[in-house]
């Protein structure tokens, strides 16, 4: 089966991308370096990114509250500090980087990937694609390559 790869480089190439089931998705610009937080979640064992999922679950949880308590005094980062300070308050990362093992450096950056991206995006992506290659080089820029999860008859 020849795969049919797909560049995108905003979030709606993206969303539309993994909404139409895209063999293979090349992610690259400014939206590959949101991505780079998932690497590593991709190499974690199922169990951890369960409790993964559920720390980041709480932090957006978290992140929702901050935001909407602060929204009225956003600063000119157009509130992604509000991001980041409702991520670092929630009580669920320190939970989260002790029991997967990962820091809580990734933890934030896979939290912002949600906001910005939309978690159901990032789930889609988790969840239905793997990471072939995380330093592609298209046409001289690079990015990030993620290969459709196929389940046979026998393995559903």
């Amino acid at each position: 089966m020849q795969e049919k790869s797909i560049i995108v480089s905003t979030k709606k190439e993206l969303q539309d991308a993994v909404k139409n089931n895209a063999d293979c998705i090349i992610v690259t610009g400014d939206l590959k370096k949101n991505l780079n937080g998932l690497k590593k979640v991709y190499k974690l064992n199922p169990k951890k990114k369960a409790a993964l999922a559920t720390a980041i679950t709480g932090t957006l949880a978290a992140v929702i509250g901050t935001a909407i308590a602060g929204a009225s005094a956003a600063p000119a980062t157009g509130g992604a500090s509000l991001i980041v300070a409702g991520a670092l308050e929630s009580a669920e990362i320190p939970i989260a980087a002790t029991s997967t093992g990962v820091g809580v450096a990734t933890i934030v950056a896979v939290v912002v990937c949600c906001v910005t991206l939309g978690s159901v995006t990032v789930q889609s992506l988790l969840n239905t694609y793997r990471l072939e290659e995380d330093e592609v080089t298209i046409g001289g820029e690079k990015g990030i390559k993620f290969i459709r999860k196929y389940k046979s008859k026998d393995n559903n």
